[in-house]
């Protein structure tokens, strides 16, 4: 078969097992399994074909079978199963895509393999960084933590490349995040989420939620879930039979937390349809502006060295021009934008994703952290503040932070300087208005976790040099009233008119219109604005 072949020949099955034609399934999938000669894969089809042939058969001697729609969802889920690693086995041998790469490259190696190199590594980088702060081999030190980070990027990409993950590397890593860094298990987290846009596995979804309910880090909740929910929402019809997912849901649903969180995810989602218009009013509206400034402003702010905002804040010859030129308005906007969440800064960013740093996959999912390796060259000792102070900027997903830390290092000493002035006063500004906050009020940290880790997914999906080899979640429909067990998320009224609304506002009509007709036709006391709004 070749590539097109195989895909059109998934397609074909898939649409055979989702519309409960099992029978056909089964006899479309008998030559390619015969064929790939695996073993185990004759013996799980000829074990479904068996199991239905009973099933058929007491059907037509009208025998009483309470157990009959369990079975038949036990046999779709094997035929789904096999028909994705019959899929596998006849790409891995002609395709180029880095899904298939990566797995042979990493074939000789597993779970166990790296959590154990993992484990033995950091029990030397704790022996070298125990001693005395002048006693310590600086060289030895940043050498290892470099071979730290990348058996963690191996990890991740193993993870990413199981299909499907079997219960011994599920334990494997359950005892590795008890003792890893929280960066570390977000990224394998975000592995989960990504191997699924490729082929659905319950196991990984399941460690997902299991990861949402036993996680205390505020990322790492949000990581799981947020990948749990994009998972449910690629493969609503495989993920509602399972009866273990739905029990681990209603767990998760205790949580004091997941319904707010739930909404989050789904209104970030939403907005991320509209980033590129966005992205478009920052180009054709606001940067012409600027490029429009009149000359001698520009050449008198050029004269004052490293600028300072404040001092362009209190200037009245920039105050005039700001409001004369509309900028000062288109600012404005834009600012509501951002504070609403919108993605103001993808067409700024966009130009920024060119530094080595990105041509490791791994790193576009990579939680922002002051001490990671890359920084280590362009950022020295005396100015490690400045990075600390990026990892606490507001608005900025941790795929930007790397890109403001990278561009940065071009910058000179005295605009460092002022820069950091600056974004230090800011964030001693937010810190303290955060501290008058109720210690338990943690919604808006989570908000800005659970948009940050979208707008980070966004990027990867939209300008990573290989998006082409995945299946981008933010081109799927975002039909949430098609989210399995839906009585689970929380989806009241209130929740969908919200996404309703923001559709209509920003010119996705269809959308709002299914949105609004699902409320009609499912919830009583409809106010008649809503039927305006769908006239309109």
């Amino acid at each position: 078969m070749t590539l097109k072949e195989i895909t059109q020949y998934k397609t074909d099955i898939t649409s055979l097992i989702d519309g409960g034609r099992l029978y056909e399934a089964i006899v479309k999938l008998q030559p390619v399994v015969e064929g790939v000669a695996d073993y185990n894969l004759i013996q799980q089809l000829n074990t479904a074909k068996v199991s239905y042939d009973y099933l058929l058969q007491y059907f037509l001697d009208g025998v009483k079978d309470d157990g009959r729609n369990d079975m038949i969802d036990k046999i779709t889920e094997s035929l789904y199963l096999i028909a994705d690693k019959c899929v596998i086995a006849l790409s891995a041998k002609q395709s180029f895509e880095l899904f298939y790469t990566k797995a042979s490259v990493l074939r000789g190696v597993s779970v166990a393999d790296l959590v154990s190199k993992h484990q033995n590594l950091q029990k030397k980088y704790e022996l070298l960084t125990g001693v005395d702060a002048e006693s310590q081999n600086a060289r030895a030190i940043s050498d290892l933590k470099r071979e730290k980070e990348n058996v963690v990027v191996d990890l991740f990409n193993k993870v990413w490349c199981s299909f499907p993950l079997v219960k011994e590397d599920s334990n494997e890593l359950k005892e590795w995040f008890a003792y890893a860094e929280e960066y570390e298990k977000q990224l394998v987290l975000s592995a989960m989420f990504l191997g699924q846009t490729k082929f659905y596995d319950e196991a990984k979804l399941v460690f997902l939620l299991e990861s949402y309910i036993t996680a205390s880090d505020i990322d790492t909740q949000t990581r799981a879930l947020t990948g749990a929910f994009l998972v449910m929402m690629l493969y609503p019809h495989r993920v509602g039979r399972s009866k273990f997912v739905g029990k681990l849901l209603a767990e998760a649903s205790e949580n004091v937390n997941f319904r707010s969180d739930v909404s989050s995810v789904m209104q970030r989602l939403v907005r991320s349809r509209n980033a590129e218009n966005v992205s478009k009013r920052m180009r054709e509206e606001l940067m012409p502006n600027i490029m429009n400034m009149d000359p001698g402003l520009v050449s008198k702010l050029k004269g004052k060295g490293a600028i300072d905002p404040m001092d362009l804040e209190e200037n009245p010859q920039w105050q005039e021009w700001l409001n004369k030129s509309g900028v000062s308005k288109k600012m404005e906007e834009l600012n509501k934008l951002q504070t609403e969440g919108e993605d103001v800064f993808i067409s700024t960013f966009s130009h920024l994703k060119s530094f080595p740093f990105f041509n490791v996959m791994a790193n576009w999912f990579l939680p922002f952290y002051p001490t990671h390796s890359s920084l280590d060259d362009s950022f020295p000792a005396e100015s490690r503040k400045m990075v600390k102070i990026i990892k606490y900027a507001p608005f900025l997903c941790d795929s930007d932070k790397y890109s403001f830390c990278f561009s940065l290092a071009s910058v000179p000493d005295s605009q460092k300087s002022a820069m950091m002035g600056q974004m230090d006063i800011h964030n001693t500004d937010l810190q303290e208005l955060e501290s008058t906050e109720l210690p338990d009020d943690k919604k808006k940290s989570r908000d800005a976790s659970i948009n940050g880790y979208i707008q980070s997914l966004y990027r990867f999906f939209t300008l990573f040099s290989r998006k082409n080899d995945f299946l981008s979640v933010f081109k799927s429909d975002m039909d949430f009233t098609q989210l399995p067990f839906f009585e689970l998320w929380g989806l009241d009224q209130t929740a969908l008119l919200t996404i309703a609304e923001y559709y209509l506002k920003n010119g996705f009509y269809e959308d709002a219109v299914s949105y609004f007709s699902y409320i009609q036709k499912h919830f009583e006391d409809v106010a008649p604005h809503i039927l305006q709004k769908m006239g309109f």
